[in-house]
């Protein structure tokens, strides 16, 4: 590939970038022309790739947005750029006031969280291990039959785990058959269904 095309591509692989990161927070091309100090057809002009970002309008930027440089200048047409959310949020000061906050930022960058959908309205997470926690839910099969419970390790070496409440045991000799896929560590939940958000 010639080195004009590498950075046509560049710029034009910002661009969507940069309209992607301002529409996904309902911020107009003026919004962030003022936070990089542009004129709003300054700024357009980054979007649409017909002139190169500057470094100080990228570090402004990827400041604001709460990403790496990195995270603003890659392909976004490939897949394992897609493992990065970022929500607008709000928390509360000292003083209990609710107030604007840095972009909550999900990053799944790794692929070590596995999720579970239980409903169309909730959603559990697991961290991705071989390793038991005892006492933790579980995401683990046995005998080739996927479960979640809390696991327990026996004085005799079984296993304690529960069946829709019941309790059930896999004796020592069977527990190879016991393969930890993951640990519990979150939930998702919404109140109503919102087209497109899991």
């Amino acid at each position: 590939m010639s080195d004009n095309l590498v950075d046509a591509l560049s710029s034009l692989y910002i661009g969507e970038n940069l309209k992607t990161l301002r529409t996904e927070r309902n911020l107009s091309t003026t919004d962030v022309a003022k936070i990089i100090d542009k004129s709003r057809q300054g700024y357009v002009n980054y979007e649409n790739g017909s002139r190169e970002i500057s470094i100080k309008d990228l570090v402004t930027l990827s400041k604001f947005y709460n990403l790496s440089i990195d995270e603003i200048v890659r392909n976004p047409y490939n897949l394992t750029s897609k493992n990065i959310l970022s929500y607008r949020a709000y928390e509360y000061d000292d003083e209990n006031n609710l107030v604007g906050a840095p972009f909550i930022r999900i990053d799944n960058a790794n692929a070590d969280i596995i999720a579970v959908r239980l409903s169309e309205t909730e959603i559990k997470f697991f961290w991705r291990t071989q390793v038991l926690n005892e006492g933790k839910e579980m995401l683990f099969t046995y005998k080739d039959m996927p479960f979640i419970s809390k696991v327990y390790k026996e004085r005799d070496g079984s296993l304690l785990f529960f069946l829709r409440d019941n309790p059930f045991r896999v004796p020592p000799k069977l527990k190879g058959e016991v393969v930890f896929i993951g640990v519990h560590f979150a939930n998702l939940e919404k109140d109503y269904k919102v087209k497109g958000f899991f």
